[in-house]
């Protein structure tokens, strides 16, 4: 069984059934976190500051609003250290490149399986994108790409 571990306003949160994974998806995505960027974890046991997790995590900052949100999948780069953070962080460099565009579609290819279910990784890009934005997404060991219609209005 996958467990969504995460890290939300610097609090430890998990979620097993789907009606907790649509909860903790909701306080991620709708709720207003200025200071700190949410991670999130999915594998088989909960992830602490005691107990390790797998070697990435998916951080998600939202702005509810003013409409936006950047997910950034996080893991470790060839120096050990955590690969780059997104630019809609709050405590960013100030002379990152902004990552708000014209930009409507994007193209994604990983190198591990989305989280399936009702409340996984799909459901979880799709309440984030704005309606009218779209992400192909390539996954390992899949001949056709999941295409991830926005929803959040």
């Amino acid at each position: 069984m996958n467990i969504v571990s995460a890290v939300v306003d610097n609090d430890w949160r998990y979620a097993t059934t789907p009606a907790d994974r649509d909860a903790l998806v909701q306080l991620v995505v709708d709720e207003q976190h200025l200071d700190w960027a949410s991670l999130l974890y999915v594998c088989g046991h909960r992830v602490s500051r005691e107990v390790r997790g797998p070697g990435w995590q998916l951080r998600v900052s939202t702005d509810p609003a003013r409409g936006m949100g950047a997910l950034n999948w996080v893991g470790p780069v060839p120096s050990d250290e955590l690969g780059p953070w997104d630019t809609f962080n709050p405590s960013a460099d100030p002379q990152a490149r902004p990552i708000l565009s014209s930009v409507t579609h994007t193209v994604v290819v990983l190198n591990n399986r989305m989280c399936d279910g009702l409340y996984g990784c799909t459901e979880a890009v799709a309440a984030i994108l704005p309606r009218g934005f779209s992400m192909t997404v390539w996954e390992p060991g899949r001949g056709q790409p999941t295409i991830i219609e926005g929803r959040n209005t």
